[in-house]
């Protein structure tokens, strides 16, 4: 389940970076506009559905029944602080690098 869900987020983001690094925002290309628009709303379906979903019931079932809270909090915190510091630095590595940001990701 895992590895079909980091294949296809792989996938799709690779798509959004080729899309965003061939049209800029100023582009005429419609189409193409409305695609960076529709993989921005799929990937996080594919990652809610295959990656974060999945993690988040192994980490509490995994563990035996006196650590389960212990590994869903590990969980949490971990998540939690993933998305901060990916959400902080992604407004300056945008403005500064722009769509090679995506790069990191892939």
């Amino acid at each position: 389940m895992a590895a079909l869900g980091l294949s296809s987020m792989v996938i799709l983001l690779s798509c959004y970076t080729a899309v965003s690094a061939q049209f800029s925002a100023d582009s005429s290309n419609k189409s193409v506009r409305i695609a960076g628009v529709a993989l921005v709303y799929i990937y996080p379906v594919f990652s809610a559905a295959f990656t974060e979903g999945p993690c988040a019931y192994w980490s509490a079932k995994l563990y035996p029944t006196h650590l389960r809270s212990k590994g869903a909090t590990i969980n949490v915190v971990t998540s939690c602080v993933v998305s901060i510091l990916w959400t902080q630095s992604a407004s300056s590595a945008i403005a500064n690098i722009e769509w090679k940001f995506f790069l990191v990701f892939i």
